[in-house]
């Protein structure tokens, strides 16, 4: 399965899942996707990140710019791209 799917939520619009783990910005830095969460006052979802570096300071941006391609060197690449789940998500040996 890719990062990103829709997942049904009771009483409410579906909601986009994007898996949490370890991202690069196309920029280069490294980022950890905490979660997707919606405002509810105008049902629109946001990805909420922290920074791998610097002051790891916590960072919201609209899901689908988050999943969206950007033009870089003349081709389209991801604006995040994902490098692997969290150390907590790994199985553990043993």
């Amino acid at each position: 399965m890719g990062h990103a799917g829709v997942e049904a939520i009771s009483g409410s619009h579906p909601m986009t899942t994007v898996q949490s783990g370890h991202y690069r910005h196309h920029k280069g830095n490294e980022y950890t996707l905490i979660g997707v969460v919606c405002r509810s006052e105008i049902q629109e979802e946001f990805v909420v990140y922290r920074q791998k570096y610097g002051e790891h300071g916590l960072w919201l941006r609209p899901t689908q710019m988050f999943l969206e391609a950007v033009s870089e060197d003349s081709k389209d690449v991801p604006r995040f791209r994902f490098l692997g789940p969290n150390d907590e998500d790994k199985p553990t040996s043993g």
